[in-house]
């Protein structure tokens, strides 16, 4: 009755977590398509902006979205209450110290991309308002739900998962622009609209921690020391900042194209590369949902030792997500102009050819499925870091070698980086934990469980 209860509880959270972000994912290109047709020349601006707050809400998370995750998976199976009370000391130690130097950091990165003119939205003070209070809401949402989804929350935590904001974030916005016609029209109104909704939902979810905490934390005989345990303490609290380097690092490797290409595309050009460079998330959404599903599952099952289970669930994510990944290829392949005509309008199909070029290194991602983070779940989240800042080096340098042009050499550029990134990590992944995390045949060590 145990494992069937167990298997259930893992089906409940793939239809959660899956359903969650697909909506999300499917929301978040919904309200761009809509805004690509009323903010019309200032649509490159908002990505731009958007992709910033993404990376700023990284930034804010502190790394404690995935540390939580990974110590109170680890602990709580092997009824380690008092452990796990510490390890949300450590978290409260480092959002109290360390928030005050993101925000500092945050107001740095806005002040230096004033200058540049296509950046006039971000630069102003109503663009430094959304970035950085944005990106704050943005970074707690990705706490909540990683934590929530530890406390075996699922539902609560689906409504929050997703670094570009959960599916709450993403349908209320969305519901915004299409109710409201002013919000759609202007870009101030659309950035301070989604500033003040990603702060509002955080309401409801830190209810539902609050209870979910002392559901865990109850035992009377426990009680005191579980209640000292979870007093702010600095003990490891590098390790919490090196996992939220280590995820602002991964995700800047795929963003800082964006942040690069309006200094070496001209501003009438930028909108064919940024919208074909949103539209191939896509590619990549499949594999997402799964890491959602199987993210608290790859501490738990390492610190249980059951290490073949663990490779018979990272080759079924990775194979489920291989296969729609290459569908999706195959339609950007083949129809590339007609769905960024669909999706955007008809004056952003001159990005057919960016979107050809990224749409495959993308695939080599949905490949290599889910290494990077089982690379950071299992306390390998240096070796992550060394190749997220080996990849950025290797793409800053080979823009300032070749000086692109235009939208279709600096999708070559990115491609090329992206797909050197990913290779790397799967080795890695080989290497140093003896884990296969790609798609394809199944490994030996699975099929001996």
């Amino acid at each position: 009755m145990g494992q069937k209860q167990k298997r259930a509880g893992y089906v409940r959270s793939a239809i959660f977590n899956g359903g969650g972000r697909g909506v999300g994912v499917l929301g978040l290109f919904f309200m761009e398509s809509l805004l690509s047709r009323s903010l019309k020349h200032q649509f490159a601006e908002y990505l731009i902006a958007f992709s910033l707050a993404t990376a700023g809400g990284i930034f804010f998370t502190l790394g404690l979205n995935r540390a939580v995750a990974r110590d109170l998976k680890t602990h709580l199976p092997r009824n380690e209450t008092d452990l796990a009370g510490i390890a949300i000391g450590k978290a409260q130690w480092v959002l109290l110290r360390v928030l005050p130097l993101v925000c500092l950091g945050m107001i740095l990165i806005a002040g230096l991309l004033h200058r540049q003119s296509s950046l006039s939205a971000v630069g102003s003070m109503t663009g430094l308002t959304y970035v950085v209070l944005l990106s704050a809401g943005l970074g707690l949402q990705q706490i909540l739900a990683e934590t929530l989804r530890a406390l075996d929350s699922t539902a609560m935590a689906s409504v929050y998962a997703g670094p570009s904001g959960g599916p709450l974030f993403v349908l209320v916005s969305m519901l915004s622009v299409l109710l409201i016609r002013s919000v759609g029209e202007d870009l101030h109104s659309v950035l301070l609209t989604q500033m003040v909704i990603s702060w509002v939902i955080l309401l409801p979810g830190i209810f539902v921690l609050r209870q979910s905490l002392r559901a865990v934390f109850h035992a009377a005989d426990k009680k005191s020391t579980v209640i000292r345990s979870m007093t702010p303490s600095r003990d490891n609290a590098w390790d919490y900042t090196t996992l939220m380097l280590t995820q602002l690092t991964f995700f800047a490797c795929t963003q800082i194209d964006i942040w690069i290409a309006p200094f070496v595309i001209r501003e009438d050009d930028l909108v064919w590369y940024l919208a074909p460079r949103r539209l191939v998330m896509l590619t990549s959404a499949p594999l997402q949902l799964l890491n959602l599903t199987i993210i608290t599952r790859i501490p738990e099952l390492l610190s249980l030792g059951r290490k073949n289970d663990l490779q018979k669930l990272l080759w079924k994510s990775a194979t489920i997500g291989f296969v729609p990944a290459a569908l999706i290829l195959c339609l950007f392949l083949s129809f590339p102009a007609q769905l960024l005509s669909l999706i955007y309008g008809s004056q952003f199909d001159a990005g057919r050819d960016v979107l050809q070029i990224l749409s495959g290194a993308q695939l080599i991602n949905a490949w290599t499925g889910s290494c990077g983070i089982v690379l950071m779940m299992g306390g390998q989240q240096r070796s992550v870091l060394l190749v997220n800042f080996l990849v950025a080096f290797i793409l800053v340098a080979a823009v300032f070698l070749i000086h692109p042009k235009n939208p279709f050499q600096l999708s070559v550029i990115a491609g090329a980086a992206t797909a050197i990134q990913y290779l790397m990590l799967w080795g890695m992944t080989r290497a140093i934990m003896g884990l296969w995390t790609n798609a394809g045949p199944r490994p030996a060590s699975a099929r001996a469980t």
